[in-house]
């Protein structure tokens, strides 16, 4: 998985950036933030929150001075001709994407899909290849 460190674009603290999957231990930082955001604060029901996806997806998760402070998720499909699921064409899904509270407005959520669409650049050439 891939890491970068960056400075977000509003020249606030800088954020680092990381791509997890299951079973990494810090994938669970990525769920406590998507758990504060989305079902604490927005109350998006848990069984639609956490779904199959998180097993296989690739969880980004943003850290700023120590702290967890946002996390995105990547989950690639493969959609036949017709938009059926299958072994078709790969097609990513960045989503999830969340900032705590206290740290929106600092470009962080920005960061998050910048890393993530070059995640998925960096996937599909790395199986394309």
């Amino acid at each position: 998985m891939s890491s970068l460190s960056m400075t977000s674009p509003q020249s606030q603290p800088p954020v680092t950036l990381r791509a997890l999957s299951v079973p990494d231990e810090d994938v669970l930082l990525c769920f406590g933030i998507r758990r504060r955001v989305f079902i604490d604060e927005q109350g998006v029901p848990e069984e639609v929150e956490m779904d199959a996806n998180d097993r296989t997806a690739t969880h980004v998760l943003a850290t700023s001075e120590g702290k967890a402070v946002g996390a995105a998720r990547i989950v690639v499909l493969h959609i036949q001709e017709g938009g059926e699921m299958g072994d078709g064409v790969r097609v990513g899904k960045i989503g999830r994407v969340c900032v705590v509270p206290e740290m929106r407005g600092r470009g962080f959520g920005r960061s998050l899909v910048r890393f993530a669409v070059d995640e998925l650049r960096t996937s599909r050439a790395a199986s394309s290849s």
